[in-house]
């Protein structure tokens, strides 16, 4: 046989090889038809849901043009030494009242206090009461009650405490408010209205919470007792008395 002949067979046969090759490669890489159970079964997936904003533990909101922070879970399942403490009232335009409470002879009057101070919930509320108890100048008997979230004297945190009734109304004691004996025969105290003893008022010994005493700013407390108020001898004052902060720190 011619040797070029040989050649053009060779070739003839390599280009032919060549074919097939690529015809086969080219089937591999299509989709195939045949269904897969790992590839092209339905994939089931559980959805992650979608998280849900927890609930705001700060509070903030803006009184009496002061923003208030406060924080109602601040101290669910803690600790709290509220023993040997001093509460700092800074009341705008007139001055800071310090008030000591009586971690013995009213413990959980006490604790409650220091509680709610610490937590922010007395920051941007009013004194929304003055009162000349006796109605005669001559013979005064002036507080000044504060504590109310509200500002009507009708709220509070939404609980009461435990009446410790023993001290008396001296001047300058600290004491809680509360509704009346009818609805309140136990004589419970609001959870947060107190009030500020400006004169000695014994009348009201043996009926009220005493917890504490004004170590420092009755000069100021008396200031907020002669402010002007909306009616006779007892009522709201005339423009917004604000405590701007309550801070806790130790004696």
């Amino acid at each position: 046989m011619p040797k070029n002949t040989v050649i053009w067979i060779v070739i003839a046969i390599l280009i032919i090889a060549g074919i097939v090759f690529a015809v086969a490669k080219s089937g591999q890489n299509k989709p195939s038809n045949k269904s897969d159970a790992s590839t092209n079964s339905t994939t089931k997936v559980t959805a992650t849901p979608t998280p849900t904003p927890t609930e705001q533990a700060v509070i903030t909101e803006t009184k009496n043009n002061c923003t208030r922070n406060y924080d109602p879970n601040f101290f669910a399942g803690k600790t709290v030494d509220y023993k040997n403490k001093q509460v700092t009232l800074t009341v705008r335009g007139f001055g800071d009242i310090v008030i000591e409470p009586n971690d013995v002879a009213a413990r959980k009057t006490s604790e409650n206090f220091v509680k709610l101070a610490e937590s922010g919930f007395y920051n941007c509320l009013t004194f929304h009461r003055i009162s000349n108890l006796t109605g005669d100048p001559k013979n005064p008997g002036r507080i000044v009650q504060g504590g109310d979230p509200e500002g009507t004297g009708r709220g509070g945190p939404g609980y009461t405490v435990p009446a410790e009734i023993g001290l008396k109304h001296v001047k300058g004691v600290i004491a809680m408010a509360r509704t009346g004996d009818q609805v309140n025969p136990k004589r419970e105290s609001s959870g947060s209205q107190f009030y500020i003893a400006v004169d000695a008022v014994p009348f009201l010994d043996d009926q009220y919470t005493v917890f504490g005493m004004i170590t420092k700013g009755l000069d100021i407390a008396e200031k907020i007792s002669n402010a002007p108020i909306l009616g006779g001898s007892d009522g709201p004052p005339k423009e917004p008395i604000v405590i701007e902060k309550a801070v806790v720190t130790s004696k």
